[in-house]
């Protein structure tokens, strides 16, 4: 086994236990205490900070891109690298470099899960205090989460910051500064985050929740009628800047396995619906929604609905990321703010259980 399969193994074990657990005292709450009453898990934050220190001190086997950024760090350490080289993404590499001057490579990963972890657990705080623990435990069961906690560390640390900007945009007028400030952050670190920034705003200023609908449907019916024409128009949009290398891969021996399972993916667009199919039936069924499950839900929409579009493409799942970073914080919210069910907190045990299971079950089939 590899310490990837290993560490990953590790924390999907630790995080399924904690999860049911967790999810055993969801199902004995009334509804006014599901709903109503602070609901504060210190079990969760503990899992918080094992997964901090398990991924920000992990090996380099750990991570398909660590090893690269190790050996980034030691040529800055060593004075052989020059930060300004970096001219897109500038200010990871500045902050890289920064760090550099001041800390061993260890302590950075270190810092850099701290950030990656806690900005969620912060926004989470804000979108629902009573029990932000249990969003935050949702998100972390998320089947992407791991992976791109040590992996695409540049990429899962900028959307925490996308996070971040949800949770203060609705905010006055210093909280929406703040919103902006993490923003900038965050397309300054990954320019791939432009995608669920402009998710984010497009539906704080057009606030009908039917279109958000109307947009995946489309996205949905357009990709299995025009898949390979509309990925070619999206390459000339150019949401990252390896969107081109993605859309046109040579057959290289590093690219085969990704074109073998290249295609349409039902088995990701069944995954990507659930928070969907939860949302319609919040809103039009039960007639239920705030401003910030919309903010969440609208910017889940919107960027998954690109994806869509772009799901033939091998690598299709690191656009994919750019919705699913907030694939647990979707799914958790309404379960435990809106009043949807009779005996809610056993329903809610059930998804909470699904929903990590499905990651352990992704575990056996890709090792994360």
């Amino acid at each position: 086994m590899t310490d990837h399969a290993l560490y990953s193994l590790i924390y999907i074990l630790i995080t399924w236990f904690v999860t049911l657990v967790q999810s055993g005292q969801v199902s004995r709450m009334s509804n006014q205490a599901l709903l109503g009453r602070a609901n504060y898990k210190k079990g969760v934050l503990v899992l918080m900070a094992f997964l901090i220190i398990l991924m920000g001190l992990r090996p380099a086997g750990v991570g398909g891109d660590t090893g690269a950024y190790m050996g980034k760090y030691r040529k800055m350490m060593n004075g052989l690298y020059d930060p300004g080289e970096s001219v897109s993404d500038w200010l990871f590499s500045s902050f890289q470099y920064t760090c550099s001057q001041m800390m061993p490579v260890s302590m950075f990963l270190l810092l850099v899960s701290f950030l990656y972890v806690y900005a969620v657990y912060v926004a989470c705080k804000r979108f629902a205090l009573n029990n932000a623990t249990f969003l935050m435990l949702c998100a972390i069961g998320a089947f992407s989460f791991f992976s791109y906690g040590v992996n695409g560390i540049r990429n899962g640390l900028a959307t925490s910051f996308i996070v971040l900007a949800i949770a203060y945009i609705k905010g006055n007028r210093v909280e929406k500064l703040w919103c902006a400030l993490f923003c900038f952050i965050a397309i300054n670190i990954h320019k791939s985050t432009a995608l669920p920034m402009a998710a984010m705003l497009f539906s704080y200023f057009y606030k009908k929740p039917r279109f958000m609908f109307y947009i995946w449907g489309s996205a949905v019916i357009g990709s299995i009628l025009m898949g390979e024409r509309l990925s070619g128009l999206f390459m000339l949009i150019g949401l990252d800047g390896r969107m081109e290398q993605y859309l046109t891969l040579e057959n290289t021996e590093e690219t085969e396995e990704a074109i073998a399972n290249a295609g349409f993916r039902w088995d990701f667009l069944l995954y990507s619906a659930m928070p969907i199919f939860l949302g319609w039936y919040c809103i039009f069924k039960k007639n239920l929604c705030d401003l910030t499950y919309h903010l969440l839900l609208g910017t889940y929409i919107y960027a998954n609905a690109v994806w869509v579009i772009l799901i033939r493409i091998p690598f299709s799942n690191r656009f994919a990321y750019l919705s699913w970073f907030l694939y647990g914080i979707v799914l958790a919210y309404p379960l435990f703010k809106f009043n949807l069910w009779r005996n809610q907190g056993r329903k809610v045990q059930l998804i909470m259980m699904a929903h990590v299971t499905f990651t352990f079950l992704m575990w056996f089939y890709t090792g994360l």
